[in-house]
């Protein structure tokens, strides 16, 4: 019984080996897509309002001095107009969606491509 528990062992620590490159192996943000501008206009809104969020917490149960309170308002506040204006002048129309899967799949096969003649 031992015997078979240490080849078990020892099987799944070749399978492991053997199947590192495939499961942990250069490719794994092949499929990964890269944020687009408005999202990231979206994320800087969201983080700055949160932000705002946290700080009138933190003041309200006395961690912060009106000073301190005042001026990381001040701060958070000129980011999030700013994004949100920054939002308003980029309202670009949507993008082909077909086209953009079509491009992100043509990148892929050509850097499997490379990545299999190299």
């Amino acid at each position: 019984m031992l015997a078979f528990f240490f080849l078990v062992l020892i099987g799944s620590g070749v399978v492991t080996v053997l199947m590192a490159p495939f499961l942990w192996g250069r490719h794994g943000d092949a499929l990964e897509v890269a944020p687009e501008a408005p999202s990231d206009l979206l994320a800087r809104k969201e983080a700055a309002y949160s932000a705002l969020k946290e700080l009138e917490f933190d003041y309200r149960t006395r961690k912060l001095s009106q000073e301190d309170y005042e001026e990381l308002r001040a701060v958070y506040r000129v980011e999030a107009a700013e994004a949100l204006k920054a939002m308003d002048q980029g309202a670009t129309p949507p993008r082909d969606l077909d086209a953009l899967i079509d491009a992100e799949v043509s990148a892929w096969r050509a850097r499997r491509a490379t990545c299999l003649i190299s």
